[in-house]
């Protein structure tokens, strides 16, 4: 224990004492010559000092603030909620929340923070467009995947214009994004007959989504958009519809033999895909819960309401899109997101919709917007 002299003042009877630390204190009021606030001998309390809030300050960095501080618990072990900064201009993309006005470390909502040793002020990042995949994945709202940085939860801000539709970017991988149609083509088989099996090359519907003649889904794209399209990594290895989002990117990313056939992964010189299964999966928000969740059962845990594709892939939850996995269980069965937002097996030749999925080339920037459904991303190509 020990001893210190606090400031006491008294104003319209009320007792003030300030330098006291927060904790179990007690205090001793000693009677100052000539003064009758209190009684003849000394007072002694024991009391509990609250401890006060820290006040957290954002310094734009260039950019504007709707609030210039947030105040969070001393005993806090993350700075919990922050707020989005706005940019100056629409050439800026906010990239988050740093320790320092340039370089330091980024600090996000989980960061941990230990009262009189974490910052207290935190400096907005700005990327300047036009950006490359490799800037756009500072930003905050992409998690860590085991195969890049990707979208999860909700509502995200990755609209994106291309071969003069509406896009959504699923994330970076490696240094290219990877888009997917914001609205599926319909009714569409994975293959036209049982005996065909579930392997992802070769199928009806891979072979049509890339044919480049009349009738065929890379066909109709515009020649800027060929030209930023690049040959993807596709994981088409075999996968049970009823495991967590970390067990199906090991299935999909691993060569297996299931009855018999062999299901070679990554395929590699295709232009067009779809999405795996594990890429739904990580698409809802990271909560410590829905990462964790099988597939099979998304649609009842209510993860599906925290999964910006889910909306997307079954138009609002009034039909059933195909994923590019082929299921486990039987060669007469691949992998969907059927519309009540689970991860299920479909036989081939049944129809359900298809979003096409492409990787665009190192030599694509961003070059305008800022991700939202009103003012999409727009992008260009550099030609390298």
């Amino acid at each position: 224990s020990s001893t210190a002299h606090a400031t006491c003042s008294i104003e319209n009877n009320v007792l003030t004492i300030t330098g006291v630390s927060a904790g179990s204190a007690t205090i001793t009021l000693s009677q100052a010559a000539g003064s009758t606030h209190l009684a003849a001998t000394d007072v002694t309390y024991t009391a509990t000092i609250e401890p006060s809030v820290v006040t957290i300050y954002y310094n734009a960095n260039g950019g504007s603030v709707s609030t210039p501080s947030k105040t969070i618990q001393p005993d806090a072990t993350t700075y919990g909620e922050l707020i989005e900064a706005t940019p100056e201009s629409n050439d800026y993309i906010f990239a988050g929340w740093y320790d320092a006005s340039s370089g330091g470390n980024k600090i996000e909502s989980s960061t941990t923070f230990i009262n009189g040793t974490s910052a207290t002020t935190l400096y907005a990042h700005w990327i300047q467009l036009p950006a490359t995949a490799s800037q756009l994945s500072a930003l905050p709202t992409l998690e860590t995947t085991p195969y890049g940085k990707v979208y999860s939860g909700a509502d995200v801000d990755n609209y994106v214009t291309f071969s003069g539709g509406l896009w959504r970017i699923l994330g970076v991988y490696g240094d290219k994004l990877k888009i997917v149609r914001a609205t599926p083509i319909t009714n569409q088989k994975y293959n036209d007959s049982l005996s065909d099996g579930n392997v992802w090359g070769g199928s009806r519907l891979e072979q049509y989504l890339n044919q480049d003649t009349e009738g065929g889904y890379y066909y109709s794209l515009t020649a800027d958009a060929k030209n930023m399209i690049a040959d993807g990594r596709w994981d088409v290895g075999v996968c049970d519809s009823d495991i967590a989002a970390a067990a199906a990117y090991t299935c999909a990313t691993t060569t297996d033999t299931y009855n018999n056939v062999t299901y070679t992964t990554p395929l590699t010189n295709k232009k067009v895909g779809l999405i795996a299964s594990y890429e739904y999966l990580y698409a809802a928000e990271n909560d410590g819960t829905c990462w964790t969740t099988t597939g099979g059962n998304t649609s009842v845990s209510g993860c599906k309401s925290k999964d910006w594709l889910y909306p997307i892939l079954t138009n609002n939850g009034s039909s059933d899109v195909w994923t590019l996995s082929p299921s486990s269980g039987y060669t007469i069965y691949a992998l969907y997101v059927n519309k009540y937002g689970s991860v299920s097996s479909n036989q081939l030749n049944n129809k359900a919709g298809a979003s096409p999925v492409v990787y665009l080339t190192s030599g694509v920037t961003i070059t305008g917007g800022n991700g939202k459904y009103e003012t999409p991303y727009t992008l260009a190509y550099s030609g390298s």
